[in-house]
């Protein structure tokens, strides 16, 4: 499976200390192998979609979405009391 990452899950990646951006994108990397393990929860009524997922890593949650069948994309990734917060669609796109 091929993983995409939206520009704001970059950013956050980019910005983030080096230890945490290894541990998420390890987790993020695991979703290549099994797109549901047992800690992923679907997001009701999310801003990106319907059929949206989210893994926790540690106090961060990654929220994704598969397209497809050979395509996972990543929306966002920031602190639980962020990332279920609406935003601007000019923002995300």
């Amino acid at each position: 499976m091929e993983i995409n990452f939206s520009c704001e899950s970059k950013r956050f990646l980019k910005n983030a200390t080096t230890d945490l951006s290894q541990r998420i994108l390890k987790k993020i990397d695991l979703l290549k192998t099994n797109c549901f393990p047992k800690d992923c929860k679907r997001i009701n009524n999310s801003f990106y979609g319907d059929k949206v997922f989210r893994i926790r890593v540690g106090e961060f949650r990654v929220l994704y979405e598969i397209v497809g069948s050979e395509v996972i994309l990543i929306h966002k990734i920031s602190k639980r009391s962020q990332v279920y917060i609406k935003e601007d669609k000019e923002k995300y796109l």
